[in-house]
């Protein structure tokens, strides 16, 4: 299977300003409050000011929507300064509150948190086996929801898997799918830092396929090729 294999999305987040563009799909995410741009895990990264109230959103759709589905999210994300819950990606409105990955200051770790189905229970994950997140550092989220062993999954840096039992599916709505905070009206916990290579997939993706993204720190970019030897490359585009 090639990494490419029920992508939804890739967002490079290479621009200077403006718009982050979809290097995969059509999902480019509108600028909000002028996100600009900062040395990235692979060549430059979108700088995210919590104190301008910095964003990018998409409007929901059929592409970007979830349910009782396998999917996955990942990004490298740099920390300025962990203040209160701040969101590094969600879907979730006042209305509908679907997803959100988050450095959660009251426990100090990455969660990974989900909303059911039915809309009456939520359930999280946290990256226990990192531990305490660092500032000024460069961390590789990968957070997922496996629909068929019933899971909701967090990694961080290809070290182990924290995992919680999850049989609930997740809400499928109209939130907005958003780079830093929370779509309320107004948005609001944003990130405070950078965001770099974020993937959005229907599926999960296997052991082997986080750790070639990771790539032992340095980081895969879309179309995921570059810095691998033939063999690997071979493998990952799903040939021999």
């Amino acid at each position: 299977m090639a990494l490419t294999d029920n992508l939804i999305s890739y967002w490079k987040c290479v621009e200077a300003s403006g718009n982050i563009i979809d290097a995969h799909s059509t999902n480019d995410l509108t600028d909000n409050n002028t996100v600009t741009s900062a040395a990235g895990k692979i060549n430059t990264a979108r700088q995210f000011t919590k104190a301008n109230s910095e964003y990018a959103v998409h409007v929901s759709n059929a592409a970007l929507q979830l349910g009782d589905i396998d999917f996955t999210y990942a990004a490298w994300v740099y920390i300025d300064s962990n203040t209160i819950n701040d969101v590094i990606l969600s879907k979730y409105s006042e209305t509908s509150q679907e997803v959100y990955l988050s450095c959660y200051n009251v426990t100090n770790r990455f969660r990974f948190q989900v909303q059911s189905l039915d809309n009456l229970s939520s359930g999280a994950v946290q990256a226990d086996t990192l531990g305490t997140p660092s500032v000024s550092t460069w961390y590789y989220c990968i957070a997922w929801h496996d629909a068929t062993g019933n899971t909701l999954n967090i990694q961080v840096n290809n070290g182990g898997v924290d995992s919680t039992s999850w049989s609930a599916g997740v809400l499928v709505g109209a939130a907005p799918f958003q780079l830093s905070g929370i779509a309320f009206s107004p948005p609001i916990i944003f990130w405070d830092g950078r965001i770099d290579e974020v993937g959005f997939w229907k599926r999960v993706l296997t052991s082997d396929e986080r750790t070639s993204l990771y790539n032992s720190g340095a980081g895969l970019a879309y179309p995921f090729t570059s810095g691998l030897t033939t063999t690997r490359r071979r493998m990952l585009a799903g040939v021999g």
